[in-house]
């Protein structure tokens, strides 16, 4: 599951994700880790995504980093992918990408555990969403859409054989 965290003026953070239609959702969660807030980079230009203090989606113009994305992927509950993209008026919209992300088959051999267990695996080029782990030790950010190396995490117990 991607998760990417919007944070609000109050500093509490918000889940962004979207229904079996695309249509974006947040919802209130307790994150306790410092983020980066998303960028999406359109041309030259970037917005920086955040919440307001009711949970609503927030796009900002801002300067682009290096953490500026051209797109995120968000699964719904029941498992699609959608591209989320913005305008260059700063609109966000989402587009069904089936086959967006190929999942990476897991050794059946292999197990894997992390200590502690309640110690969210972060991403530590953006900061602003959980790595989904695999067996095989790949490592996807969805905020990033890249592979992290697993050295570059917080994955103390890496392999139980």
């Amino acid at each position: 599951m991607c998760n990417i965290i919007l944070r609000d003026p109050t500093n509490h953070f918000w889940q962004l994700g979207c229904t079996e239609q695309g249509l974006l959702t947040t919802t209130l969660t307790n994150i306790t880790f410092p983020i980066n807030d998303p960028m999406l980079l359109v041309s030259n230009v970037a917005w920086t995504l955040t919440a307001n203090a009711q949970g609503q989606i927030v796009s900002t113009k801002t300067t682009p980093s290096n953490i500026a994305q051209s797109f995120y992927v968000l699964n719904s509950p029941l498992n699609k992918t959608f591209k989320l993209t913005a305008t260059l008026n700063g609109l966000l919209s989402t587009t069904f990408a089936p086959g967006q992300i190929e999942p990476i088959p897991y050794p059946f051999d292999i197990s894997m555990s992390r200590w502690p267990d309640s110690t969210p695996v972060i991403c530590p080029r953006c900061s602003n969403a959980s790595i989904k782990v695999s067996a095989d030790m790949s490592c996807w950010c969805c905020a990033c859409n890249s592979f992290v190396l697993p050295e570059d995490t917080n994955i103390i117990v890496i392999l139980d054989e």
